[in-house]
């Protein structure tokens, strides 16, 4: 009890670095335009969901649904 501040989901994070990070990171060119077209970010972030998902089980409260599971529910709909 007392670890994590009351107000832990809403740090003072100041808004012009946050902005200044999230550009930094949107301007760094992964491969070829090609490659760029693939989504690596959002491809990057699956894979570590995923293996967070793994290293955590259920116990996270979090359930990750596999990318291809996901299609088939859309096309579905």
């Amino acid at each position: 009890k007392g670890v994590l501040p009351k107000d832990y989901a809403r740090p003072g994070l100041d808004k012009q670095r946050l902005g200044q990070l999230i550009n930094l990171v949107s301007d760094i060119a992964l491969g070829t335009p090609a490659d760029r077209a693939k989504d690596t970010l959002g491809r990057v972030y699956e894979y570590f969901l995923s293996r967070f998902a793994s290293a955590e089980g259920k116990k996270g409260g979090q359930f990750y649904t596999p990318s291809r599971v996901v299609r088939v529910l859309v096309e579905i709909l």
